[in-house]
C-alpha cells in the first residue's frame, strides 16, 4: 500500500506515512468537509516515479449518485491517470478520486519506435496499483485507454496484451478523432456550452475542434504534444536558442494547414499544458484562464530557467517542469494561430468525456461518442444503472 507524504484535507490533520486507506476512512468521518484532500504517495521501489492522488469525500459523493461509480485509466504520454467518479441524475459527474503516475512514455519511446520492455512492465504495475485504488472506492467499471504515444508506438498492440494481462482489463487505444471527441465531450459536459473553439494539447498531441450546436463541426489532430517536443528539439536544460527556434518553426508548420479560427466562439483549452500554464503566477492571468500576454512571460522565464528551478519556484513535479517550456511554445504558437487573446481553462477532458459516455450509453460508450461527435448530452438522458 502507498504511504503518504504530505497531506491536507481542511482541518483534518494527518501524519506522514498515512496509508492511503487510512486517508481515506479519516476523510469519510468528516461528512462536513467536501474539499479534495491532496496528497503524494511514496510508491513501491519497483515504481520509478512519483503519484499525486487526490481523495474527495467519497461517502458524501456516493450518496449523492444514482449509479454504482465507474474509473478510466488513461494512459497518456507524460502521465497515466486515474480518475473515479459517480454520477448525479442531474448528469453531472461526481468525483470520488484521482491519481497519477509519469512513466513518460512519450519521452521513453526508443529510436526503433517502440515503448522498451522495461517501461511496458512499469506501467503494468502501476495500472495495478490503480486498479487497487479504483476497486476500494467501490468502481466495478474500469475502463483504460491509451493515446498518442501508444498509438505511434511499433509495439502498441504487444503493450496493450501485456497491460490487459496483468489488470484483466482491456486496453482501447482511441483513434485521434475519438480522443478529440471524448475530450470535447468531457469539455462540454463542464460547460454546458452549444458552441467552443477547443484545443486539447498533452504530452503527445494537440486536438484541434470546432464544436457548433454541440457537435464538432472540425477537428485535426497534430502529432506533437509537449512530451514530444522536448524530446525532438530541447537536448539542453534549458533549451538553447536555436533549439527553441526550431522547435517554434515546428509547430508554426503543424498549424499552417488549420483553417481560420472564428473570434466569435469561445476559446477552451483542456489538457497537462494549459492546466500547469494556468497555475503560472503572471499578471493578468488566473488559474482559470490562459491569456496572450500571460503566455508570452512563462515562455521567456521557462525558456531562460533550468527545469530544477522552475519546478522549485513553481512547485511543479521536476518530469512536468521539464517539458513545461515546450507545452508554452505549443500554447503561444495557437494563441497565435488562433488570434484569440484569452483562453478559458478547462480541468474537465477526456477522461470526463470517457465516463460521461459511459454513465450515458453503458458498453457502448465509444459508439455513442463516435456517433455524437462529443454530444449534444442533454441533461434529461436517462442514465444507465
Amino acid at each position: 500500500m502507498s504511504s503518504i507524504e504530505a497531506v491536507s484535507a481542511g482541518s483534518v490533520p494527518l501524519p506522514g506515512n498515512t496509508s492511503y486507506q487510512a486517508a481515506h476512512n479519516t476523510i469519510a468521518n468528516y461528512p462536513e468537509i467536501s474539499s479534495r484532500l491532496y496528497f503524494t504517495a511514496a510508491l513501491p521501489e519497483s515504481h520509478a516515479k512519483r503519484a499525486r492522488i487526490v481523495l474527495f469525500n467519497s461517502s458524501m459523493t456516493t450518496q449523492q449518485s444514482s449509479s454504482p461509480p465507474a474509473a478510466v485509466i488513461d494512459i497518456g504520454s507524460a502521465t497515466v491517470h486515474l480518475l473515479a467518479t459517480a454520477w448525479e441524475p442531474s448528469g453531472k459527474l461526481l468525483p470520488i478520486a484521482e491519481a497519477s503516475e509519469r512513466p513518460l512514455l512519450g519521452s521513453a519511446i526508443s529510436a526503433t519506435g517502440e515503448l522498451p520492455a522495461a517501461v511496458v512492465a512499469l506501467v503494468a504495475s502501476q495500472l495495478q496499483e490503480l486498479v487497487k485504488l479504483a476497486h476500494q472506492h467501490g468502481c466495478k467499471t474500469i475502463i483504460i485507454v491509451a493515446t498518442e504515444a501508444v498509438r505511434s508506438a511499433r509495439n502498441a498492440a504487444s503493450a496493450s496484451a501485456t497491460w490487459e494481462a496483468a489488470t484483466g482489463i482491456p486496453v482501447t487505444i482511441l483513434t485521434p478523432a475519438e480522443e478529440t471527441a471524448l475530450a470535447v465531450a468531457g469539455a462540454l459536459g463542464a460547460y454546458r456550452q452549444s458552441g467552443m473553439l477547443f484545443v486539447d494539447s498533452g504530452g503527445g498531441s494537440t486536438q484541434v475542434a470546432v464544436v457548433t450546436q454541440s457537435v464538432i463541426t472540425y477537428q485535426a489532430t497534430i502529432p506533437l504534444g509537449a512530451a514530444v517536443l522536448t524530446e525532438r528539439y530541447f537536448l539542453h536544460d534549458p533549451p538553447e536558442g536555436e533549439e527553441w527556434a526550431a522547435a517554434r518553426a515546428a509547430v508554426a508548420e503543424r498549424l499552417v494547414p488549420l483553417p481560420p479560427a472564428s473570434p466569435s466562439l469561445p476559446a477552451v483549452a483542456t489538457g497537462g499544458s494549459a492546466i500547469t500554464l494556468a497555475m503560472i503566477p503572471c499578471p493578468g492571468c488566473s488559474n482559470e484562464t490562459l491569456t496572450r500576454r500571460g503566455v508570452a512571460l512563462a515562455c521567456l522565464f521557462l525558456q531562460r530557467w533550468p527545469s530544477v528551478r522552475s519546478a522549485a519556484q513553481l512547485t511543479l513535479p521536476p518530469e512536468r517542469a521539464r517539458i513545461a517550456p515546450a507545452g508554452a511554445l505549443i500554447w503561444q504558437e495557437i494563441i497565435r494561430w488562433s488570434g484569440h487573446d484569452v483562453w478559458r481553462v478547462s480541468r474537465a477532458g477526456l477522461r470526463e468525456g470517457v465516463l460521461t459516455a459511459w454513465f450515458r450509453a453503458g458498453e457502448r460508450w465509444l459508439e455513442d461518442v463516435r456517433e455524437k461527435g462529443g454530444g449534444p448530452y442533454p441533461a434529461s438522458d436517462v442514465p444507465v444503472p
